[in-house]
């Protein structure tokens, strides 16, 4: 099994906070999109962000600090890990 790292990271272009936003603030928001063929492998690690799978996984992996997890179907083994938020499988 052949994996393609996709290394997504995201910078504050400003030290300014939004007073909308909170004490903390909040980064970038970002959307990542990645196609595969049914019944493909795949690893996913996030640090705070939702994770959504549609379709069919063979085996899957998921790391989550922070964020619901949902999948669609898996057909193989899932490891799924999250630190904070819900996790669901619809199909295994």
């Amino acid at each position: 099994m052949a994996f393609y790292p996709i290394p997504i990271r995201t910078r504050r272009a400003s030290r300014r906070r939004d007073r909308s936003s909170g004490i903390f603030g909040r980064g970038a928001e970002v959307l990542v999109r990645v196609r595969l063929p049914h019944d493909t492998s795949a690893e996913c690690k996030s640090g705070s962000a939702d994770v959504e799978g549609r379709g069919r996984f063979g085996e899957i992996q998921i790391e989550a600090g922070s964020g619901d997890v949902q999948l669609q179907e898996v057909g193989g083994d899932a490891k799924v890990s999250a630190a904070s938020g819900n996790v669901a499988i619809v199909r295994a």
